[in-house]
Parts: C-alpha cells; structure tokens; sequence
C-alpha cells in the first residue's frame, strides 16, 4: 500500500501534493479586508434586508465590489 501526503490551504481548501504550493496559496489569499461601501434596495424591492452588493478595500488600497 502506498501512503499519500497532501497539504490543504486553510483558507480555500484546496489539497496540493507540493507543501510550497499549498503555502504559496495561503499567502495569496488577501485577509485583512475592510468594507467600504454596501449598497442596499428598499424593502418594497428587497424584504431580506442584505446588500446588493459590497465594496472591499485591502490593505494596500485596492478595491474589488461584489454583487449578489
């Protein structure tokens, strides 16, 4: 029988057979994020109370929105 080593990234999951590569991806994965701006609908348009879409900012200043 043959015995197989993977190495998960803790923050995505993703199973890797090379320990640098699953290393490489956690410190790809941006953590300290801030939320910029969320934009919401009123509740006659939108009863769930949650945004329809939010703006991040990382630590070195860049921006991404996400919309649902």
């Amino acid at each position: 029988m043959k015995q197989k080593t993977l190495y998960t990234c803790e923050i995505c999951h993703t199973d890797y057979a090379d320990k640098l590569t699953a290393q490489r991806c956690e410190k790809n994965h941006k953590q300290k994020l801030k939320i910029k701006d969320a934009r919401y609908l009123s509740l006659s348009q939108d009863k769930s109370g949650l945004p329809v879409s939010v703006t991040i900012e990382t630590e070195d200043g860049k921006t991404a929105t996400y919309k649902r």
